[in-house]
């Protein structure tokens, strides 16, 4: 499902992006143009690691608080992006950056165990994969009673809130979406991961994909 309604499940793994331009070229951003940092409470040596997650390059970090008021040192807290029954999707900024990332704060008593094992599948993926139309988990925050999954933010939202906008997408704008998408399935499938459910409800776009003027 997408950000707005899909806490908890692993269905918002696509994402697009390109420039703005007339020729519909992409604007790829990958895992190492992300900026790399150590957050205050990864700093904290009174802070443990999480099951496997680790700190070595090429790993997500998985760290253990206490409570979600830690995150709050390092992140400022935006504008909601999507509310589900036990969770939700904010804006946030980092505050030694300055980068913006989409938060996933799930409520795992809430939730309940099937809809948790749910959410650590969707952790474990995101994990694992490694493409430029697949969502990237930046790091991973857990208490005994919520998680929080750092993720890419897809500023321009879901591609079928762009459609409604816009009414229809050209020949080109067609073209270079069934050619993102087509990629980032292979890669799923390639790595044994099927996607089930693709809608435009459920592909993020990063950044501007639409020409306003259809051209």
């Amino acid at each position: 499902m997408s950000q707005t309604s899909s806490i908890g499940s692993a269905e918002s793994l696509i994402s697009l992006e390109r420039k703005k331009e007339k020729n519909i070229n992409r604007d790829i951003t990958s895992r190492k143009d992300l900026p790399s940092r150590t957050s205050n409470v990864e700093r904290k040596a009174s802070q443990q690691q999480w099951g496997r997650g680790n700190f070595t390059e090429g790993k997500v970090p998985h760290i253990r608080i206490e409570n979600g008021a830690a995150i709050q040192e390092i992140y400022t807290f935006g504008r909601i992006l999507g509310k589900g029954s036990f969770g939700m999707v904010i804006e946030a900024t980092d505050k030694e950056t300055e980068t913006k990332w989409a938060i996933k704060k799930v409520n795992k008593v809430k939730a309940g165990s099937s809809a948790v094992k749910l959410l650590e599948r969707e952790v474990n993926i995101l994990k694992s994969v490694k493409h430029e139309h697949i969502i990237h988990l930046e790091q991973v925050f857990e208490t005994p009673k919520k998680m929080y999954l750092v993720m890419e933010l897809c500023e321009d939202g879901e591609l079928k809130e762009i459609l409604d906008r816009k009414g229809h997408f050209s020949e080109n704008e067609t073209r270079w979406i069934i050619q993102s998408l087509a990629s980032a399935i292979a890669y799923l499938h390639n790595n044994d991961i099927v996607h089930r459910d693709l809608k435009l409800e459920n592909i993020m776009v990063k950044s501007s994909l639409i020409d306003d003027n259809n051209e």
